[in-house]
C-alpha cells in the first residue's frame, strides 16, 4: 500500500477521531514547546515567548502627584517557571518584572533583579537609589524597533 493511499484511507469519515487524537498528540508535544521557545514577545498573546526581554510603553505616575503621568519606554522581563507536578502534569507561574524605564531626555530608572513585580493596573515600586515610590501602570503596546527615544 503506497504513501498516498495510505493518506486518503486515513482521511475516510470514520477515521476523523483518529485524526484529532494524532493532533493534538502533536501539539500537545511537539509544536507547544516550540512556542516557548520560538513564538512572540506579546505581552498575553498565545504564541507568547516563556522568557524574553522587550520594550514596552508604560505610564508612570510620581507618588506625589497622581494626576499627571508620562508615558515612556521601559525593559519588561518575563519569566516562567515550571514544577512538575506528576508524570503528565505541570504547574507553571508567569511573572513579569521592570528592569528600566528611560527618560526622553536620555536618563533612566533602572530596578534591581525582581524588585519591581508587574500585574494588571498600576504597580508601586522603588527605583533604585530613589527614596520616593513611583506608580507605574503597564500597556500592551509593544515599541517598534525603529521608534527613537
Amino acid at each position: 500500500m503506497s504513501i498516498k493511499t495510505k493518506i486518503q484511507h486515513a482521511l475516510k469519515r470514520e477515521n476523523w477521531p483518529a485524526i484529532i487524537i494524532v493532533l493534538i498528540f502533536v501539539f500537545g508535544t511537539i509544536v507547544n514547546p516550540l512556542i516557548g521557545r520560538f513564538g512572540n514577545e506579546q505581552v498575553g498573546s498565545f504564541f507568547e515567548k516563556d522568557d524574553y526581554e522587550a520594550k514596552y510603553f508604560v505610564n508612570l505616575f510620581p507618588e506625589k502627584d497622581k494626576t499627571k503621568n508620562y508615558r515612556l519606554v521601559a525593559d519588561i522581563e518575563k519569566d516562567t517557571v515550571c514544577i512538575k507536578i506528576s508524570r503528565d502534569e505541570r504547574e507553571c507561574e508567569i511573572t513579569y518584572y521592570l528592569r528600566k524605564v528611560y527618560w526622553p531626555n536620555g536618563g533612566y530608572f533602572s530596578f534591581d533583579a525582581n524588585e519591581c513585580l508587574l500585574n494588571e493596573g498600576k504597580n508601586f515600586c522603588f527605583p533604585d537609589q530613589q527614596e520616593e515610590g513611583i506608580y507605574i501602570e503597564t500597556t500592551k503596546k509593544r515599541v517598534e524597533d525603529n521608534y527613537t527615544y
